[in-house]
């Protein structure tokens, strides 16, 4: 649900948008016009839409049943054992929970049960690794985002 709040400022009006949806954190942006507040809820009401209709009953599927499928059908690799170690630390690490609930604090708390002794290349090789898996969700599954982008690369000593 969004309403647009009309608020004074110390010389014209501000429209703040606050959009509540069960389940969801609430959403708020402020505009310097009521134009661009509508044209901001209109296109956020849509993509919720859109997520509800095209990715409800995907939405709940779980994170280690999509890196299966991505094993069998996408990954095009010669490494596959390699490959499937990394993911089989994210299984441990994420796997039951659905993909749309991983977030990108998740990733960075998972990326800190790894050994020690990783250097920054093997850590980058793990974040590939599962970087391809949620471009494969956006594909596949509908998935709006990819929280893996929001991760910056470590700098390797090559």
């Amino acid at each position: 649900m969004a309403t647009i709040q009309k608020v004074k400022r110390r010389s014209d009006f501000a429209y703040r948008v606050l959009i509540r949806q069960a389940g969801m954190k609430p959403v708020t942006k402020t505009f310097n016009t009521k134009r661009s507040a509508v044209q901001f809820v209109n296109s956020i009401e849509s993509d919720r839409n859109k997520l509800l209709a095209y990715t409800q009953s995907k939405s709940q599927t779980v994170f280690s049943i999509i890196i299966d499928e991505y094993l069998k059908k996408e990954y095009k690799g010669s490494r596959l054992n390699d490959e499937r170690v990394k993911l089989n630390f994210w299984i441990e690490a994420l796997g039951d929970k659905p993909i749309i609930d991983i977030t990108s604090t998740d990733i960075n708390e998972a990326l800190s049960t790894l050994p020690a002794q990783f250097k920054n290349a093997t850590i980058n090789r793990y974040v590939a690794a599962i970087s391809v898996v949620f471009s494969y969700a956006c594909r596949e599954y509908g998935l709006h985002i990819n929280p893996v982008r929001k991760i910056p690369s470590l700098p390797e000593n090559n």
